[in-house]
């Protein structure tokens, strides 16, 4: 009887291992992808969005975490992002002047928020190489804005697209996120 209960408990493990998962697997990469480029779309298409450096739009980046194992992740540049021309903009230096900024236009900007003056491809990288999922035993989906100003940028200007994102993700996966703030 030992015997034959190990035999179904390792024959449900296999099919576990390489039908489910992997299926699992390519599901949750094609909706990571397509939660990516849908971000990205929201960013782009904003109201009144405007990007000085390309930093914020760079610094989208979407995972997924199996059993709290990072499995895959996709960046801005993988929805055809071109990369930032400038680091971020530091609130310490004043006011920058751009003979082209990251959309082609002469443009100025005071920043408010102090940033450690990299670039938002290195935050999103950060990001998602530090990030420990709240889930355990199963999978999670993570999508982050995460330079120092994103928060700032969607509260007071409503510009990053997330509410947006958001709302395709809850149609498209047909479940509940819970935003956090890791």
């Amino acid at each position: 009887m030992d015997a034959n209960k190990k035999a179904v408990r390792d024959g449900i493990k296999a099919f576990r291992d390489t039908v489910i998962l992997d299926e699992v697997d390519k599901t949750a990469a094609f909706l990571c992808e397509r939660l990516i480029a849908n971000a990205v779309l929201n960013r782009q298409n904003a109201p009144g969005a405007h990007d000085f450096t390309g930093n914020l739009l760079n610094s989208i980046v979407t995972g997924y975490y199996l059993d709290g194992e990072l499995r895959a992740f996709f960046r801005a540049e993988s929805a055809g992002v071109r990369p930032s021309r400038y680091y971020k903009m530091r609130a310490s230096h004043g006011t920058y002047f751009f003979k082209y900024d990251y959309r082609g236009r002469k443009s100025y900007y005071k920043p408010t928020i102090e940033t450690d003056g990299g670039k938002g491809v290195e935050d999103a990288e950060m990001f998602i190489m530090t990030y420990t999922p709240r889930i355990r035993n199963g999978f999670e989906i993570v999508v982050a804005y995460t330079t120092e100003y994103a928060t700032w940028v969607e509260n007071e200007r409503r510009t990053t697209g997330f509410m947006n994102t958001l709302a395709w993700a809850k149609k498209a996966c047909r479940v509940n996120f819970i935003p956090i703030n890791a």
